[in-house]
């Protein structure tokens, strides 16, 4: 058993205090430390080798205007997009984060392609240190919306909102009387954009620790305070 000096204990609850206060003050999402912190536990090294995420972020900047409700899917049938899951047992999606704000407002976006199955907690950590949030669903809907916009984009490519998640509803109890987890995506289903949750999980920790992006996706990242 190898013997650590209390200096190097005394730095380590140093960390771990400043870590509580980020947490407490909401610079750090509370989901992702918990996440990264088990993944250090069970000694996944990998999901803090973030330095070496091989990402391509598109100098192309879109401006759209952003505009939330109270239900995402009847905002989706409403600007004439499709809801695609066509599971039946699935009886409704509710996007997370409370009430939504229903005032307009403005962000900018830029697109990313990322490698093959990336895991979901290591581009939230990695779009962070780069200057970028996340996008959410409302800005993906947003950013499909934007007629300049799918003008320009081919209509093949798939898109996945990482910035949120939603609980899944099934009508026959399939996971029990608990909802599943999912991330919202965008595809082109042949004559017009159809929105859908992208898999799912049982919990948010196996979500966002264990939610991978597939070669197809470009994920959306939002430029920090624009």
């Amino acid at each position: 058993m190898k013997i650590v000096t209390d200096e190097t204990l005394g730095r380590v609850a140093t960390k771990q205090w400043e870590l509580y206060r980020r947490v407490k003050e909401g610079t750090l999402d509370a989901s992702v430390v918990l996440s990264t912190l088990q993944g250090l536990i069970q000694n996944e090294t990998a999901l803090f080798d973030i330095e070496k995420l091989d990402w391509t972020v598109g100098t192309q900047v879109y401006e759209v205007e952003v505009r939330q409700d109270t239900d995402f899917v009847t905002m989706v049938k409403n600007f004439g997009f499709t809801w695609g899951h066509g599971n039946s047992n699935t009886t409704r999606f509710v996007l997370n984060g409370g009430i939504p704000k229903k005032k307009s407002v403005k962000c900018r976006l830029r697109l990313a392609k990322v490698p093959t199955t990336t895991l979901r907690g290591v581009l939230q950590v990695y779009s962070k240190q780069s200057g970028f949030e996340l996008a959410t669903s409302w800005e993906l809907l947003a950013f499909i919306k934007q007629s300049s916009i799918t003008r320009v984009i081919k209509r093949s490519t798939n898109f996945i909102a990482l910035g949120d998640y939603g609980e899944i509803h099934w009508s026959d109890n399939s996971n029990g009387s608990k909802p599943s987890y999912a991330h919202v995506c965008v595809s082109d289903s042949g004559n017009n954009w159809s929105f859908d949750h992208c898999g799912f999980e049982g919990t948010v920790d196996r979500l966002i620790r264990e939610a991978k992006v597939q070669s197809y996706h470009y994920i959306l990242l939002k430029e920090k305070g624009k």
